[in-house]
Order: C-alpha cells, then structure tokens, then sequence
C-alpha cells in the first residue's frame, strides 16, 4: 500500500514539473498605488465642506482612480489615517484636516466609502493605508486641540522625539495598543476594504 501511495505521488510530482508553470499555478499580479491625503501630496488639492469643494475631492478622486484603472492598477492604498485622524467617521479619531481644513470638522461626506465603491465599480481593491502612530510632525502642535488630542495628551499617550520635535502615539503602551486594534476593527467592520 505505501509503494502504491510513494508511485502515485511521484506521477503527480511529475506531471506538476511538466505542465507550465502558468497552467500549474496561477499568479495574480498585484499593482497598486497609493494615493496619499497628508499635505496634498496626491488627493485632494483643495480643501474645506462647501458642495463645490466636495464636488471637486470627488471629481479628484474618481480621475486618480480612473488613471489607475487606465494604467492598469488593482490596488489603491488609500490613506486613511495620516495624523491620528480618519477620513471618514469615527469613534476613535478626529477627522482629518487634510480634508475638511480644519482638524475634528465633519467634511459633509465619507471619503472612505466612497473610495471603496468607486474603486470596486473598476474593479480595483481598495486598501486602507493608517499611519497607525503619527500625531504630528512639527514643534506646534497647538493645531492640534480636539477632544481626541487633549484626551491623548492627558491619558500620556504621545511621546515626543527630542532630535526632530514629531509626536507619536506611545506603541509601547498598553492602551494606545488597544487603541489601535479599535481603530483598525472599526475600518474593518464598517468597509469593505480589501486590506
């Protein structure tokens, strides 16, 4: 019995080693881009809560997503969480400013469901890219007042680099860890993000 199960292994060994190796396993190619909100560097170019200004994220939006598809992409990592913020509603963060303008206001729209329909309607996944850590990136941080930060502040949370003056969640505390984990089930629980 166990030189007919040795016998038939072999065969399919060999019939795996000489069929293609695109017959025999197929590889999906993964080729994305991400498109990034800090400081504007790629999305969106305006910012603020007026329907022209929501009109035009959306228009921005749906031509970088349009030129992925056209440049043949299947990911978007789009970013999500630049400065212990959210671009869509939260329970653990502040909006972002990068788009609404000012950190904590309610854009008047969810950026990232809306990204992850226009991107399914290409056929495109759509991942949500956090900066898990980043508080912010400068000596002033005054800017940065909302309820969220000042409960971080409090709780001692942030930790600040004495060489470069940026600010971050603590990752070697307990409850910024679990803060974290909250962040990311919320994502996942209210998206149908792909990653």
């Amino acid at each position: 019995m166990q030189k007919r199960l040795f016998t038939i292994a072999i065969a399919i060994l060999c019939l795996l080693v000489a069929l293609p190796a695109s017959a025999a396993f197929t590889k999906r190619e993964f080729r994305g881009s991400w498109i990034a909100n800090a400081w504007a560097l790629d999305w969106p170019s305006v910012r603020g809560t007026s329907s022209t200004v929501i009109a035009q994220q959306k228009a921005e939006l749906i031509q970088y997503l349009n030129d992925l598809q056209g440049y043949g992409f299947n990911v978007a990592f789009f970013q999500v969480r630049s400065m212990c913020d959210a671009a869509y509603p939260s329970s653990y963060a502040p909006w972002t400013s990068y788009v609404s303008g000012t950190r904590g206001v309610n854009p008047g729209w969810d950026p990232l469901a809306f990204a992850v329909e226009e991107a399914h309607k290409r056929g495109i996944e759509l991942h949500a890219w956090l900066n898990p850590y980043r508080w912010a990136n400068s000596a002033d941080q005054s800017f940065w007042s909302t309820s969220y930060d000042t409960a971080w502040k409090n709780a001692g949370y942030l930790i600040t680099s004495t060489s470069s003056s940026k600010t971050c969640l603590d990752p070697g505390n307990s409850k910024v860890i679990e803060h974290i984990v909250n962040v990311v089930k919320e994502i996942c629980t209210n998206y149908k993000v792909d990653g």
